[in-house]
């Protein structure tokens, strides 16, 4: 059995139970892997069956995840807001968990979606590899609506 910190990682196919009811994959059909030890909690987490296995999860601090992340992966929310291709019906995405910080409890996950051969990110990808859509959009929506303020 595998035992994890709490530091960014990346793992395919291996989840929580909080997931794994999410995604409704009965426990029976899963395998123990190993545990993450936090510093006041424990997480079992479990190898999942297909399709499920091919599933990439990220876990870590909140903002350790936004730099951790592929910044071409969005949220349903946000491929909406930014007109990307829908989410099709067997596209089963990627997970995204944060560990505990202030604002958001320990084990908080959401799902997100690769979009990065979107037809108006691929040729910006190819001459800067280093480009952030999600910034990119960001600046689009301040040159758009200059007026707009951000309320925190």
């Amino acid at each position: 059995m595998k035992v994890y910190n709490h530091e960014n990682m990346k793992l395919t196919g291996v989840m929580t139970e909080d997931m794994i009811k999410e995604l409704g994959i009965p426990m029976e059909q899963t395998k123990m892997h190993g545990v993450v030890k936090l510093p006041k909690e424990t997480f079992n987490l479990y190898e999942v069956p297909a399709p499920y296995n091919e599933m990439e999860v990220f876990y870590g601090n909140t903002m350790e995840l936004l730099r951790f992340v592929p910044s071409y992966y969005f949220s349903s929310v946000a491929i909406r807001k930014f007109e990307l291709t829908p989410i099709g019906e067997d596209e089963i995405g990627s997970i995204v968990c944060s560990w505990k910080t202030e604002e958001i409890p320990i084990g908080e996950f959401n799902r997100v979606y690769n979009r990065k051969n979107e037809e108006k990110y691929r040729l910006r990808f190819l001459m800067d590899p280093k480009f952030d859509p999600r910034e990119w959009e960001a600046e689009k929506r301040r040159k758009k609506y200059p007026n707009l303020k951000i309320i925190h």
